[in-house]
């Protein structure tokens, strides 16, 4: 993140850097992942069960939205439960909030090593090391560097999804 003189933490994510880091975080490895799962479970209703779960998300999306436009400060999540609820509380969600990002980063690159190793001849888990040493050494670049990367990332996913589409129609 970047900060000012004070130290303080600044908004230095433009429009679209903040659209590719939430859409990243929707489309991430789950949708390479889950769906096959998801239809080995459900059948046919894994359709109908992922537009429940879309819909009863969309109540958290317009929450954060109504928040951040309300709040336009750094801090996301933390800053909005440390006003509401005290900074102890904001400091245990924003703890959680960091747990579970690791939990699903290391699931993203399990998946993403096994996609590599299926295009390069790699270990998979000397893939998902070098992985994590990259994912990092951006995230310790800044916040502007990781989005940007992100960004591309998210632009090379939608065509490959918008090129699946055109090409099943």
């Amino acid at each position: 993140m970047a900060r000012d003189d004070r130290g303080a933490l600044t908004r230095s994510l433009g429009l679209r850097h903040v659209f590719a880091l939430s859409t990243g975080a929707m489309l991430s490895s789950g949708l390479f992942l889950l769906p096959g799962l998801a239809v080995a479970k459900a059948g046919p209703s894994a359709v109908l069960a992922y537009l429940i779960a879309g819909l009863l998300a969309v109540p958290a999306m317009l929450s954060v939205a109504e928040l951040s436009s309300a709040l336009p400060k750094a801090g996301g999540a933390y800053y909005f439960l440390e006003r509401a609820l005290g900074p102890s509380v904001g400091t245990v969600a924003g703890f959680g909030t960091w747990l579970s990002l690791v939990l699903k980063d290391a699931f993203a690159l399990v998946g993403m090593s096994a996609y590599l190793a299926l295009v390069v001849d790699v270990d998979g888990r000397t893939a998902a090391l070098v992985l994590i040493a990259v994912f990092t050494l951006l995230n310790v670049v800044g916040s502007k560097a990781s989005s940007s990367v992100q960004l591309v990332l998210v632009v090379f996913v939608l065509a490959v999804l918008g090129w699946f589409l055109v090409d099943g129609l």
